[in-house]
């Protein structure tokens, strides 16, 4: 390192020990761009195109809101859905899917995050060449009996509970699975399989859900393992050069432990749930196994410490930001989950940490709009001076 850049590093060390831990979380996000090789002492150079397939009730909402956070910051383009926060759903994504305003001829998007029903070539239409593609897989009964309760699918989607739900054999539940409606057109069993663009008639046919596997292992660079959130994470900071407070998180839609926002299941129910879902069981049986080649191959004391790390990170930003967690006041209603009221004159960045989908998604939207404006003024002053 040259005298110069031993100059730059230290100014830039003092920097960040003078902002203090606010800026652990908001000032990192400019510097590491240009000084990430003097203060990590890595060679790669940070990314910032990344396709997020947010799969259902799979602990989406939580990174969703790390991309969602990183990117509002550094001014970085979405592709964003005409309305609400679904991009098509459950037609595979295309480019139809995205708000016209939003599209420009020559240009691609930096990040999608949003929940889609995964299209290849839709995708390959919106993002560069250079795009990270990354997943996330739950286990399955788990995953299902979240999607039950939290859908409340005991009312509008088979129209009882998820135990008497269990009390159908086996083969009712898979004719369930491959002809019963979803709900809302996209929710229902093997989300996982579904959500990745795999067809519910195809649900118990061995050779496309090898296909789908297939596909995916070519796709997608990580599939993360919602049980292992915080290892997950160190893994997507790695993929994409990123330094852990990036992916510093306080968990989105959690639902309390109370009978109303959940049901516990026997060990026999949730291994039928596994059967009943046998697409999703075979895609996070293959994608655990690779998960944890990963790890391996990182190196278990590695990870050991960069995960204690976060979690170091995590407490950090819970105590900059959240003054009170509040329980649902009904756990009975429809989607029942905790929320936070933040401390009394908390930093900004506490507001997106804690804001929900949909809010954000706004935010995301007005502040695009205001940057293409001035996108099509600036093209529009050109193309007059051109003229002239």
């Amino acid at each position: 390192m040259n005298t110069k850049a031993r100059l730059t590093f230290l100014l830039i060390f003092a920097t960040i020990l003078g902002y203090g831990v606010i800026n652990i979380f908001q000032r990192n996000e400019i510097i590491t761009d240009i000084y990430h090789e003097q203060l990590f002492g890595t060679k790669c150079i940070p990314k910032e195109h990344i396709f997020f397939l947010k799969v259902h009730k799979c602990g989406s909402s939580t990174v969703q809101n790390i991309l969602m956070r990183r990117g509002y910051l550094r001014e970085k383009n979405f592709v964003l859905p005409k309305e609400g926060h679904y991009l098509g759903h459950p037609e595979p994504f295309s480019k139809s899917c995205v708000d016209a305003r939003f599209l420009r001829p020559t240009e691609h998007f930096d990040i999608f995050t949003h929940h889609s029903r995964f299209g290849p070539a839709g995708v390959t239409e919106v993002m560069p060449s250079d795009v990270k593609k990354v997943a996330i897989v739950r286990e399955p009964a788990k995953l299902f009996e979240s999607l039950y309760n939290y859908y409340k699918l005991n009312r509008g989607g088979y129209a009882t509970s998820l135990k008497a739900l269990l009390q159908y054999d086996l083969q009712q539940l898979k004719s369930m699975a491959k002809y019963h409606q979803r709900w809302g057109g996209r929710i229902g069993f093997n989300q996982m399989a579904f959500d990745a663009g795999l067809a519910a008639n195809k649900f118990d046919s061995k050779d496309e859900v090898d296909t789908l596997i297939g596909m995916m292992d070519t796709e997608f660079d990580l599939v993360m393992v919602s049980e292992h959130m915080e290892v997950s994470l160190v893994l997507l900071a790695e993929l994409m050069c990123w330094p852990l407070e990036q992916v510093a998180f306080i968990k989105l839609n959690a639902r309390p432990s109370n009978s109303g926002a959940r049901t516990v299941l026997t060990d026999e129910e949730k291994e039928k749930l596994r059967q009943a879902n046998g697409a999703d069981a075979r895609i996070y049986e293959h994608f655990k196994r690779k998960f944890r080649k990963r790890v391996d191959e990182y190196g278990r004391a590695n990870m050991a410490r960069k995960v204690a790390e976060l979690k170091g990170l995590n407490e950090k930003l819970t105590a900059l930001c959240i003054d009170k967690v509040i329980p649902p006041e009904d756990a009975s209603k429809d989607y029942p989950v905790f929320t936070y009221q933040i401390n009394d004159g908390a930093p900004d960045i506490c507001k997106l940490v804690v804001m929900e989908e949909l809010k954000f998604t706004d935010l995301l939207k007005q502040r695009q709009l205001e940057r293409f404006s001035h996108f099509d003024d600036f093209d529009y002053f050109m193309n007059a001076a051109a003229a002239d």
